[in-house]
């Protein structure tokens, strides 16, 4: 093939790619559920985001639609309650519990109600769980908030060994910790720092500008890599394996946050995919095996998940997070763990 012919097949190549490209975001784009009605998070100068004080939205997808609704405080409430005070302030008496958290404690894809945090009689529940969040994340928000608590609970996506080595989420920076001569150093980018709005490509590269402004990619990266098999012989979050720093830095984080916290109690959240039986569960053995060394009690939900399965689905299959089922295991399991904690003190 002469060279002429040969640049001239890769341009018709380049170009059909091109239009493939255009036309599956233009299909994303029509087949797209509408998500949030209105941005519930804004940016935040040392956090990265925070939950925006007084938004009532609802958030839609093919799985769920449900009410977001967030309080003066920042806290996400039911929909019924009053948006100027947290609906804390009016729990019935009972232990305080304070509930750090991902979108598995923010409850995405269920209502506030069902939340596994409102199905803990005998508790005052303040649940201050955000989107996206790692335990970076939660550690520098309880660290500014100092809400009152006789018990911290810090419900621990395993997920979240990944966000904590991590200066960059879902095309959002967020601060990260590194460790110095065994102490934590905390690094917040300056587009955190000036709380920016978004800069297209310049928080983390080509893959940032793609999540903020594809769905194609959105798509492909939720519902298309998950499915891609692995090696079978292959350890799920290597992380945990050995001395990983986003490892070691995360049993720093817990050793911190045991310190600040009164009683600090840590719930192991699996993802949906090692529910199954037989599935790799050294992820939740190295946390367990973590927190005992550090004397912080721990619960991993997988056991009480297992058991629960034949009830009916715990997780959406496309969006990953709890069904109001899932919630609710998830609280039966923990209300025993959290009546045998000791007082803090003891």
């Amino acid at each position: 093939m002469t060279r002429p012919r040969a640049a001239r097949l890769a341009v018709r190549l380049a170009l059909l790619a091109t239009l493939g490209i255009l036309a599956g975001e233009l299909g994303a784009r029509l087949l797209a559920t509408p998500g949030y009605g209105a941005p519930i998070s804004r940016a935040h100068p040392v956090l990265g985001w925070e939950l925006l004080p007084g938004v009532r939205t609802r958030h839609v997808s093919e799985e769920f639609d449900v009410a977001i609704c967030v309080d003066a405080a920042g806290l996400r409430q039911p929909a019924d309650a009053p948006a100027e005070a947290s609906a804390a302030a009016d729990a019935p008496a009972g232990r305080a519990l304070v509930v750090l958290g991902d979108s598995f404690s923010f409850g995405q894809g269920v209502e506030a109600e069902q939340r596994f945090s409102a199905q803990l009689p005998g508790w005052r529940v303040s649940n201050h769980g955000v989107p996206a969040y790692g335990t970076d994340q939660e550690l520098l928000q309880y660290e500014a908030r100092r809400p009152a608590a006789d018990v911290v609970l810090l419900a621990y996506l395993v997920d979240n060994v990944v966000r904590n080595g991590a200066a960059v989420r879902d095309g959002r920076p967020k601060p990260r910790f590194t460790l110095a001569d065994g102490a934590l150093e905390l690094h917040v980018p300056a587009a955190v720092a000036e709380a920016a709005g978004p800069a297209p490509g310049a928080r983390g590269g080509l893959r940032t500008w793609l999540w903020e402004h594809s769905h194609l990619y959105r798509t492909l990266r939720r519902r298309v890599v998950p499915l891609v098999p692995t090696a079978t012989d292959a350890v799920p979050y290597p992380q945990y394996a050995g001395d990983d720093p986003a490892w070691q830095v995360t049993r720093a984080l817990l050793a911190r946050l045991s310190r600040e916290a009164p009683r600090l109690a840590v719930m192991i959240i699996p993802e949906a995919w090692q529910v199954e039986p037989g599935a790799d569960d050294s992820c939740q053995r190295a946390l367990l095996a973590a927190c005992a060394e550090l004397g912080i009690p721990a619960l991993d939900l997988t056991p009480a998940l297992r058991e629960r399965r034949a009830e009916g689905p715990l997780y959406f299959p496309i969006d990953g997070h709890w069904t109001a089922a899932g919630h609710a295991a998830a609280a039966a399991a923990l209300r025993p763990f959290l009546e045998a904690l000791p007082p803090a003190g003891d």
